[in-house]
């Protein structure tokens, strides 16, 4: 019991108006579906705002929960920093740019012969490699995080060897190793649970 408030403690209250200001400019500033980095960058490195392991766990129910991770990465951290109004807040704040974006690029997409434009193509191509390398130095983060629960370092090494050589549906190798990890950090099992 401790334990739990000390976990909920970790993250401060933010004001709602500064919440949808910063989410608003990661909503402007994060490209496509890279958006968990901009997100770090802004509520842990920056300002300090949840540490590394809860934005780590804000990751993992972002990716256990049905819809863009993005956007439910974001719902999750404004309700940590804000409560549901911190949700609402963080959630329309992130999305309202690039919906905007979208629907430019869509009336422009329909105005104009753009799909056999090799530039578009080239600049695309250049902005979705950008957006894995910036992915890239998240995961670098967050690993330490990851790898201090109890037996981190083997679900890490399982499901990155199931879903990135073998192919195997995340959501089969998701269903398979929560019960383990759920399990091996159960509160009260030895060293389970335990953040350093």
């Amino acid at each position: 019991m401790q334990e739990a408030q000390t976990v909920e403690s970790s993250a401060v209250q933010v004001p709602l108006p500064q919440l949808f200001r910063e989410f608003l400019l990661i909503g402007c500033t994060a490209l496509g579906g890279g958006g968990a980095p901009f997100i770090h960058a802004a509520v842990v490195r920056k300002r300090g705002w949840l540490s590394e392991e809860d934005f780590l766990e804000g990751v993992t129910f972002a990716q256990l929960t049905p819809g863009p991770n993005f956007s439910n990465l974001a719902t999750f951290v404004g309700a940590r920093l804000g409560g549901p109004a911190g949700a609402l807040v963080s959630l329309l704040a992130v999305l309202t740019p690039g919906m905007l974006v979208i629907l430019t690029l869509a009336a422009l997409y329909t105005s104009f012969p753009v799909n056999d434009n090799p530039y578009l193509r080239g600049a695309l191509s250049g902005v979705a490699s950008a957006a894995v390398a910036v992915l890239g130095v998240v995961v670098l983060q967050t690993l330490p995080a990851a790898l201090r629960s109890r037996h981190g370092l083997s679900v890490v090494l399982v499901a990155f060897l199931a879903v990135g050589l073998w192919r195997v549906n995340i959501a089969w190798v998701l269903l398979t190793l929560l019960p383990y990890a759920l399990w091996a950090n159960r509160p009260g099992s030895e060293e389970g649970g335990k953040r350093e």
